[in-house]
């Protein structure tokens, strides 16, 4: 239903934390947000249909594309808040280069990554680390959720920053 797809719950403890935004993150955040373009015909559309996830699985949970992040070309996930708004990204870097994965910017553990949606309202739900393992189980008919983790350097601190270029989950 959209009650629980427009809102993401969180615990009474995380409400409660108070923390001061990071600079640096608020700054990656709006970056990436910024430079996004659309995933159909992008180089993360083939890296996403090469690790047997469908265009439109990854469309029906707002992947992007990015050309640069740190500069290397990039599938983009948003991070949902508690009120279904986009407040953090992933970064999933398409090209390996031994090192770091990806790349979080924005309150990692203030939200999650949805497959869709209704996936919040399905009967089963997978819950899972990384966004490109919640696609990889959506695109075999399970709906997912992923708590975005990122290796260990992912930060968490609070940017109270969301950006119209970043299209909300609800």
């Amino acid at each position: 239903s959209a009650r629980r797809a427009a809102r993401v719950p969180s615990p009474a403890w995380m409400r409660t934390r108070q923390r001061e935004p990071d600079p640096e993150s608020v700054a990656g955040f709006l970056r990436v947000a910024g430079g996004m373009q659309p995933l159909a015909d992008s180089p993360a559309a083939a890296y996403l249909e090469g690790r047997a996830v469908p265009i439109d699985v990854a469309l029906a949970a707002h992947a992007k594309f990015h050309p640069g992040v740190n500069g290397r070309a990039s599938v983009v996930f948003p991070i949902a808040g508690e009120a279904g708004t986009s407040i953090a990204l992933q970064a999933r870097f398409i090209v390996a280069d031994g090192k770091d994965k990806c790349r979080t910017y924005g309150p990692l553990s203030d939200g999650v990554f949805v497959t869709g949606p209704d996936a919040l309202d399905a009967d089963a739900l997978a819950i899972c680390e990384a966004p490109i393992d919640a696609l990889s189980l959506a695109a075999i008919g399970l709906p997912a959720a992923a708590l975005a983790a990122c290796g260990g350097g992912a930060t968490t601190a609070t940017t109270g920053a969301t950006s119209p270029a970043v299209p909300s989950v609800a």
